[in-house]
């Protein structure tokens, strides 16, 4: 399996198009460039022509880089898993779920990309290795909280009051909630965002779980691996591990293996 860390219009993703016959998983995130990681930009007359003719060019880059992905993905319909992340959910449902960095000028295009192609994307994953070890892949990585006291009471009044959410079957039951629910229930579910990141919430949701959320807590379901982004990792190609969560957001893809996570 290869996996694609948060993208925010970088290109480094491309390097998967040479693998195409593994599943590959982008985490998502795929849009809202960082202004600071072009140089050429944050160092132009802040405001002026040229500053915003530059900007303006990122953004547009960052817009076909998201189309060049959708393409991938149409291509590869079966081996490309496309994962919504917060940024992605403040297009899909409501730009009350995350507003930083948005492209405002350009949002109504953006949220028409991700309506018009809903069903390439999904909330999570799950994959099992030859040897039986499960992984489950998000945006954010999983709090168990969130999915016993949202997740639950959400489903249970929209599709089926009779069920457990157990590790066994949470990646499945947040794929139909994603299909079946409508944008503002989906919205106020995703929209949960903990002291972490500047909310007020106990815990955070699958798109927005800080990875200091973990802290004090042996295992969140204890019997999987998880794999997330979300959580900027400052070097090029390094992993935060801890217990059985592995964060990877760090502008590199990796590969799953029986080394465990390598980058390509």
């Amino acid at each position: 399996m290869i996996l694609v860390p948060d993208i925010h219009g970088r290109d480094f993703w491309k390097v998967v198009k040479s693998y195409k016959d593994n599943t590959i998983v982008f985490l998502g995130d795929y849009l809202d460039p960082y202004i600071n990681e072009f140089p050429e930009i944050s160092k132009s007359p802040y405001m002026q022509e040229e500053y915003i003719e530059k900007i303006t060019a990122l953004l547009r880059a960052s817009i076909d880089n998201f189309k060049e992905i959708l393409e991938f993905k149409r291509q590869n319909p079966n081996n490309v898993i496309l994962l919504i992340g917060n940024h992605d959910a403040g297009y899909m449902y409501s730009d009350a779920i995350c507003n930083c960095r948005q492209d405002r000028k350009n949002y109504d295009e953006i949220q028409s990309l991700f309506r018009e192609n809903k069903d390439l994307f999904q909330l999570a994953y799950e994959y099992e290795t030859d040897d039986g070890i499960r992984y489950i892949i998000t945006h954010a990585g999983i709090r168990k909280d969130w999915i016993d006291m949202i997740v639950a009471y959400i489903y249970a009044e929209h599709i089926n009051g009779n069920i457990e959410i157990t590790s066994k079957n949470v990646v499945n039951i947040l794929n139909e909630m994603y299909d079946k629910l409508d944008y503002y229930t989906m919205s106020d579910m995703l929209n949960h965002i903990s002291f972490y990141r500047n909310g007020y919430e106990q815990y955070s949701s699958c798109v927005w779980t800080d990875y200091r959320e973990f802290n004090g807590i042996d295992k969140e379901y204890d019997d999987i691996q998880q794999i997330f982004g979300h959580n900027k990792l400052v070097e090029a190609g390094k992993k935060l591990e801890f217990s059985n969560l592995h964060c990877i957001d760090s502008k590199k893809c990796f590969m799953l293996n029986k080394e465990g996570l390598t980058t390509l």
